[in-house]
């Protein structure tokens, strides 16, 4: 082939492929997605100018503050119908009528559309403290009516006997009270009291569930109702504080230099308000008190952990290690006459917890050991003031001679005798306290009745409202005093006629200051 032909083929060929390549490309152009162009950025739209809020004119929130103060005074009316109409709930009768409709009625009262803007901002406050309140009665009502919660009666009952002794040398002795009253409401957790609740006279005591399964939660009511006691009488607190020379806050160490005997003193002053109820309830309670806080407290397998100082950030926090609080518990023991019980009762804590004799204080953010006799020697001495002494707050007196109060020898004796009573299942009739002490001291000898040991304690009990207590009222006839035979006969015995103007002095009832 000469060159003429192949350039013809070539030719040929150029001719016929072109057009074909040419419709291939022109396709994949096709499908390549064209490049997207970016917006032109746009100018940011302006903020909202912010708009003052309006400003409520004094009628405005009058009519507001007095729509509240109405709702609320028609929810505390309709409760009190609730629990009037109730057995279960004649507890609450008084508290709904004296701290919720009564504060609510006199708060309309004096309620006129002259007041200044921070009189009714105030006011509006107050409202919010009395809704508070009802919550919490409405709370207590319900708890009462719907399901099975006899024990939260069985608790008013417990804790009434706890605070009378208290409540009667108050009364008799001119000296006001915040608190006039616990009340029983179920909680989710660990017992506990509220303290001046909204400015009334209403503790709510708040009890868990398992109160109803075990008697060595019993004991802890009386710590309840101590604690409420030392936040009722007025500035006993801080003049207690000042008393001991106690500071009421206390810093961790941040150094080992700080710890000196001053500073190992001052610790006691966060936790004055736990010593207070550890030891009024040991006074109420004697051995029994001891029993339970060993039982609740004890760490057998992390001794350190029962002795450790618990701080929260840089503070020491108000619960005192368990090791101190079974210590002076035990040297309140002593105080009251129960040598041998004190004894034992460390010697079981001591044992339990492999002779742990150092208390873990944190110094900085480490821990450091110091001996449990640095501690002790101070909590001897506080317990020593606060034991031994007077009491300016309570009219000069000391604990051991408030009328009825102390668990002493007498108290123990009949204790000890229901103790048969309640291991045979047996109702006795005695201070709910006294039925309380002998149930933990009789499941502590024999843990296999306990079961049989609470039964019997609740029924002996017999609790504010429960149906037991509604039944038993039923069925007591009417009696008939005769008042000469009554008097011929008491004042034949001295002994009777002195115990007659103790208990008179001490529950009469006087007008507050």
């Amino acid at each position: 082939m000469d060159t003429e032909e192949v350039l013809s083929l070539v030719a040929l060929i150029i001719y016929f492929l072109y057009p074909v390549l040419a419709r291939r490309r022109k396709k994949r152009q096709q499908r390549q997605p064209e490049p997207i162009e970016a917006p032109a950025p746009r100018p940011p739209e302006p903020l909202p100018v912010p708009q003052a809020p309006k400003a409520r004119s004094v009628d405005e929130l009058f009519q507001e503050t007095r729509r509240r103060a109405v709702s609320l005074r028609d929810r505390a009316a309709a409760l009190l119908n609730r629990v009037q109409s109730d057995e279960r709930t004649v507890r609450l009768v008084e508290p709904v009528r004296r701290d919720a409709l009564a504060r609510t009625q006199d708060f309309l009262a004096r309620l006129n559309d002259s007041m200044s803007l921070s009189t009714l901002m105030q006011d509006s406050q107050i409202l919010g403290e009395l809704s508070e309140l009802l919550d919490y009665l409405e709370q207590m009502a319900n708890q009462r009516l719907h399901g099975e919660v006899d024990y939260l009666g069985d608790a008013d009952r417990l804790a009434d006997a706890c605070y009378a002794p208290l409540l009667g040398f108050a009364r008799a002795n001119d000296i006001p009270l915040r608190t006039l009253q616990p009340i029983a409401v179920r909680s989710d957790w660990d017992m506990s009291i509220v303290l001046n609740l909204a400015s009334s006279s209403v503790a709510p005591l708040r009890v868990p569930v398992g109160l109803a399964r075990t008697v060595w939660l019993w004991p802890g009511i009386a710590h309840e109702v101590a604690q409420d006691f030392y936040f009722s009488v007025e500035d006993l607190e801080v003049d207690l504080h000042r008393r001991l020379g106690l500071h009421l806050q206390a810093h961790i160490p941040s150094h080992a230099q700080d710890v000196n005997e001053h500073f190992l003193r001052q610790m006691f002053g966060p936790w004055l308000q736990k010593t207070f109820a550890d030891v009024l309830a040991t006074w109420m309670l004697g051995p029994a008190y001891v029993k339970a806080m060993r039982r609740a407290y004890a760490r057998p397998g992390d001794p350190p952990q029962a002795a450790a100082i618990i701080h929260d950030g840089s503070m020491v926090d108000g619960q005192p290690p368990a090791h101190l609080r079974v210590y002076m518990a035990c040297r309140v023991l002593h105080h009251l006459g129960f040598h041998r019980e004190a004894d034992d009762q460390w010697a079981a804590w001591k044992r339990a917890h492999q002779g742990q004799d150092v208390i873990y204080l944190p110094v900085g953010t480490a821990w450091s050991t110091v001996p449990e006799t640095a501690f002790t020697e101070h909590a001897d001495d506080l317990l020593n003031v606060m034991l031994e002494d007077s009491w300016p707050e309570l009219a000069g007196a000391r604990l051991i001679s408030i009328p009825g109060l102390p668990y002493l020898h007498a108290e123990h004796a009949k204790a000890l005798r229901l103790e048969e009573e309640l291991l045979a299942g047996q109702v006795v009739r005695a201070d709910p306290r006294l039925v309380i002490a002998a149930a933990v001291s009789a499941a502590a000898k024999q843990p296999s009745q306990h079961d049989r040991i609470l039964e019997a304690a609740r029924r002996s009990i017999i609790g504010v409202g429960t149906r037991e207590a509604i039944h038993r009222a039923r069925d007591l006839p009417t009696m008939r005093i005769d008042i000469p035979t009554l008097l011929t006969q008491s004042f034949r015995d001295r002994n009777a006629v002195r115990e007659a103007i103790i208990l008179g002095a001490a529950f009469a009832p006087r007008h507050h200051r």
